[in-house]
């Protein structure tokens, strides 16, 4: 579960408004949607995917049990179909026509959630990658990426997937909020230094932002 800090709340914001996540990642679940589809985005984070597909369904709920997500995102101007909810999603008593899982929940847990929210269609995205993007070190993910795949096959349940890599990168505007940013997510046995940090970075000339970590997210997407 990502833990909401003031601190990772500011550099996923800067995150997801310094480049074009999102508008492309939107570009790929267009197919998959309906301007008449209700969604449920849920474990949605700081909001920007639900943003994102707002304008191409009828409602989207974008829900997370974290208030300080939750309230970071109500910061935000937000399309008028766009419903922020601070509440566990298990909890939720509505039926969808989609219900959004992005680096959300694992299998069982998406599959129960499934069953209480009744979507005529499910789209998950997962990590499809097994090294820790963000430590100073190399650090493997203890994770089974295929579980997910493997469920739903044995469950004959049909279903699309795709495998997808786009930039998310991090934009810094000084080379301490770097330092800060790794000291927060470093798993490695490595020491967290300027000289580190610094070697990962490439300049930036882009107002405020001095600095950017370059990121490239592996991703599956499962469509059932």
């Amino acid at each position: 579960m990502q833990r909401w800090s003031a601190d990772a709340i500011a550099f996923m914001r800067d995150a997801s408004e310094y480049g074009s996540f999102f508008h492309q990642l939107r570009e790929i679940l267009l197919p998959y949607l309906s301007i008449t589809d209700t969604v449920c985005d849920a474990g949605c984070g700081l909001g920007y995917l639900a943003q994102a597909l707002a304008g191409d369904c009828r409602s989207i709920v974008a829900a997370d049990r974290s208030e300080a997500a939750v309230s970071a995102m109500q910061e935000r101007k937000l399309p008028l179909n766009m419903q922020p909810r601070c509440a566990d999603v298990f909890s939720l008593k509505e039926h969808f026509d989609v219900l959004l899982c992005s680096y959300f929940g694992s299998s069982e847990e998406i599959m129960r959630l499934r069953e209480t929210i009744s979507p005529k269609r499910t789209i998950v995205i997962q990590r499809n990658c097994a090294e820790h993007r963000f430590s100073i070190g190399t650090v493997e993910h203890q994770h089974d990426w295929f579980s997910l795949k493997k469920h739903l096959a044995s469950h004959n349940i049909a279903f699309e997937m795709q495998n997808v890599a786009l930039e998310f990168g991090q934009p810094f505007r000084t080379l301490s909020d770097a330092v800060r940013f790794f000291a927060l997510y470093n798993k490695s046995s490595c020491n967290v230094t300027e000289q580190a940090v610094a070697s990962k970075l490439l300049p930036l000339e882009t107002e405020p932002y001095s600095y950017y970590l370059p990121q490239t997210r592996e991703m599956s997407i499962y469509i059932f």
